[in-house]
């Protein structure tokens, strides 16, 4: 884009849910977003679509544009266990309820052994009163658009209300949130994740 130059990179008139093509892509009420550069101009923006209930990815790779849901059940609201699963939609999937915020670990690991690029992620999940963490990692030898992604409930009861607590290795049930909108990361490393599934030593200092 040109100096001062507004332009729409997805979406357009109207609320829906679309993946697929920038051009012909659908969102409802997004709110949060997190821009990451790679390298010589590769651009990927995570997106909150808020009010689909989803955490999706919009990509630029070989000249191909396109909007991908990574998490949650489009247009479904729900609640994530704090035991891990796939982000993938449907029973037994990952759920959020109106998430407004997205923090991603912006460096990623890539191995020899497991030529993937891991992405740790933390979602202000408002609707559920809770922090929501996830490992995406897009498979670097497979079709485009070809991903794994699990995830867990890290703190919030799905109640409204105020309690501090946690510590361990274990989620701490007395920890309330009221509607957060918005989440960082603060002590993180780079490329200091290992391969494999989100468990809660993944967890950095978050400020919410």
């Amino acid at each position: 884009l040109a100096s001062g130059e507004v332009t729409t990179v997805a979406g357009g008139l109207g609320a829906g849910f679309v993946d697929g093509d920038l051009s012909g892509s659908k969102f409802n009420s997004p709110k949060g977003l997190f821009v990451i550069k790679q390298g010589t101009g590769l651009v990927e923006v995570i997106v909150a679509d808020t009010g689909n209930h989803v955490i999706r990815r919009i990509n630029e790779a070989s000249n191909v544009h396109w909007v991908l849901t990574i998490a949650g059940t489009p247009q479904s609201a729900g609640i994530s266990p704090t035991t891990g699963v796939t982000c993938m939609a449907g029973a037994g999937g990952m759920r959020f309820n109106s998430p407004e915020d997205v923090f991603v670990r912006t460096t990623f690991l890539s191995l020899a052994s497991d030529p993937s690029h891991y992405y740790d992620m933390f979602i202000a999940d408002t609707g559920n009163h809770a922090i929501v963490g996830l490992r995406y990692a897009v498979q670097n030898a497979l079709p485009l658009g070809t991903f794994a992604c699990n995830g867990k409930r890290i703190a919030g009861s799905g109640v409204a209300g105020y309690a501090e607590g946690g510590g361990g290795t274990t989620p701490a049930p007395p920890v309330q949130f009221n509607s957060p909108t918005a989440v960082v990361a603060l002590n993180y490393e780079s490329g200091g994740q290992a391969a494999g599934p989100f468990s809660y030593t993944d967890i950095p200092y978050l400020l919410v």
